[in-house]
């Protein structure tokens, strides 16, 4: 198993939620930040700090992807 997890979500209420599941379920060395994942990975990438071994995405629905397409077509 992972040594610890970062959850993130730009929803408040999501993180909340997550936190539950998380203590429900027993899950330790879990961190969880309220955010815009895509902001949050550029600035990790350009202030060169924390490294991780794998990125799970769960990608905004269809609808609203156009609002990020400005990121996925950037170079990171």
């Amino acid at each position: 198993g992972a040594k610890s997890v970062t959850a993130v979500d730009i929803s408040e209420e999501a993180i909340e939620q997550t936190k539950k599941n998380a203590e429900l379920n027993g899950l330790k060395n879990t961190d969880f930040l309220c955010c815009d994942v895509f902001e949050l990975l550029t600035n990790l990438y350009n202030e060169n700090s924390k490294i991780y071994d794998y990125i799970i995405l769960d990608t905004p629905p269809l609808s609203v992807a156009a609002v990020y397409s400005r990121y996925s077509l950037r170079k990171m």
